[in-house]
């Protein structure tokens, strides 16, 4: 009877883990602890399978169960722990859209959202759209590079190995990545790369120094053509350098 009901919490813990493990499309280790993927009734279910198994099974068979039990709560944690870059990268983006709505929409509009929406916290561009946005730029001297300008179907790839990068404690530092013509002003936030998708490097080293990824969607913006810029923005100081690179956008095909 013992032996039906392991075969049984077996399987339905194979089964919690498969299903969570389905969800990333079997996409490796990588995805399944970024905190999106986790789904805490599976892993409830599972101690509670773990546990279960502990009762049934005769006590010399029960110490990998309690092994896996123990790990369970670091396993969460570290997963929490490298949560941390989609948070801050959202944080970022949130941040560059803020700055597009308010420098490309009607004042109308941007009243409008203003009685709705109340910022939370200061920008880093406050006071300084006006600067950032003059057609001044469109001429400005090159000063920077990047590493290619990729064409997608939605996107603009955009890599650059020595950008600045943010820190955990000042998730909006770092760089960004300018996209200007004579009526338009975009800002797209770029990604910062860690050591690697799966390293633990503390908080003070959670990103690499310096080395972004950017994409830029072709769906913010308007149809032209664009210069490309790169604005880096550290301990309250902005610096906006541009590059000889330009786009050009017509549709979405």
């Amino acid at each position: 009877t013992n032996d039906f009901f392991v075969a049984c919490l077996l399987f339905l813990l194979a089964t919690a883990t498969i299903t969570v493990y389905s969800r990333v499309g079997f996409a490796g280790p990588g995805y399944l602890l970024q905190g999106r993927y986790k789904i805490y009734s599976a892993l409830m279910l599972s101690v509670v399978y773990l546990v279960a198994l502990t009762a049934l099974w005769p006590v010399r068979k029960q110490t990998g169960i309690l092994v896996v039990i123990a790990l369970t709560i670091p396993f969460s944690l570290f997963s929490d722990y490298l949560c941390l870059e989609g948070i801050i990268n959202q944080h970022r983006r949130t941040t560059a859209d803020y700055f597009n709505f308010i420098v490309n929409e009607s004042a109308q509009r941007r009243q409008a959202a203003a009685n709705v929406f109340v910022p939370t916290e200061p920008t880093f561009f406050a006071g300084q759209t006006a600067q950032l946005t003059a057609a001044s730029w469109l001429t400005a001297p090159t000063e920077t590079t990047v590493d290619a300008i990729d064409e997608k179907r939605f996107l603009y790839d955009i890599p650059k190995t020595d950008a600045l990068n943010p820190t955990v404690a000042t998730p909006t530092d770092g760089s960004y990545i300018a996209v200007k013509n004579a009526r338009y002003t975009y800002l797209f936030s770029a990604r910062p790369l860690r050591p690697s998708p799966m390293a633990f490097s503390g908080f003070e080293g959670y990103f690499r120094a310096n080395g972004i990824h950017a994409q830029v969607l072709k769906e913010h913006l308007q149809p032209g053509r664009y210069r490309i810029g790169v604005l880096t923005n550290q301990r309250g100081q902005r610096r906006l350098a541009m590059t000889n690179r330009f786009v050009t956008f017509t549709e979405l095909k």
